[in-house]
């Protein structure tokens, strides 16, 4: 099994340190002692990273957001772009007839959460899982969390034309939208399918502690939290990715990282 630490390889993406001589990425194979080791790009890695260094169109940000979550073969991106292009390709005619952007966002939400996450669908079943960061999963199977659900949502959203922001809490990520017509950002809770436009004011961080904390057994984010929030761009969402996928803590171990 070959498993892809992309560290490298989205810090020489979107500049946050120096580049490399040339596009390196982290490789750990299976052997009987499974050691990180230092490799080139495939071809279709090197493809997809370069394309997302200078583009900002749907499917390349689509394609690099597949290939932090690890599908890393043209095989198995493939398959996944064109069900979300059916995807777009049905949803347009509803969502573009809409005169007014906030509810064009809106309806596109709504629709993502009935059409690609299956949350409105009877018989009614739970598919948010705490820790699916992938959205290749997300797109097979419905299955999602905070991360993956704001990174496709963002992708859709930015499709559409608006300018999408990720927001960090600890524990916690959601998108907010901006519009040359919007009076203030509208922020999106892309867990649920009523997140959309949701008013993150002290009551709701109090009955999101109430929800989360006895159903998943996690640490909800709390007001203080949020009015510490920081934002970041859509390509920057993505990348976090490669994190959480890679060299998150529950993934790699402190030492590894630091060897690194």
């Amino acid at each position: 099994m070959r498993v892809i630490l992309y560290l490298t390889l989205i810090t020489s993406c979107l500049g946050w340190m120096g580049c490399p001589s040339r596009q390196t990425v982290v490789t750990q194979r299976t052997a009987p002692q499974t050691l990180p080791i230092w490799a080139s790009l495939t071809p279709f890695e090197k493809r997809t990273t370069q394309a997302f260094r200078t583009s900002s169109d749907t499917e390349t940000l689509l394609r690099m957001a597949l290939l932090l979550s690890g599908s890393r073969t043209e095989q198995q991106v493939r398959p996944l772009v064109a069900k979300f292009k059916v995807f777009l390709e049905g949803v347009k005619p509803v969502v573009t007839k809409i005169s007014k952007h906030e509810q064009r966002a809106k309806m596109l939400f709504q629709l993502f959460h009935k059409r690609l996450l299956y949350t409105k669908v009877k018989p009614y079943k739970t598919t948010f899982v705490t820790h699916q960061t992938r959205v290749d999963k997300t797109l097979r199977t419905g299955l999602f969390n905070c991360v993956s659900s704001s990174v496709l949502y963002g992708i859709l959203a930015n499709h559409f034309g608006y300018t999408v922001e990720g927001v960090s809490l600890p524990y916690h990520v959601f998108v907010q939208l901006k519009h040359p017509s919007f009076s203030k950002p509208i922020e999106v809770e892309t867990t649920t399918y009523y997140g959309f436009g949701k008013k993150h004011d002290q009551k709701y961080y109090q009955r999101q502690r109430q929800f989360w904390q006895p159903t998943y057994g996690t640490r909800a984010p709390t007001y203080s939290d949020y009015k510490r929030r920081k934002f970041f761009n859509l390509k920057r969402l993505i990348s976090r990715l490669s994190f959480l996928q890679h060299t998150h803590p529950s993934k790699m171990s402190e030492s590894t990282r630091y060897r690194l």
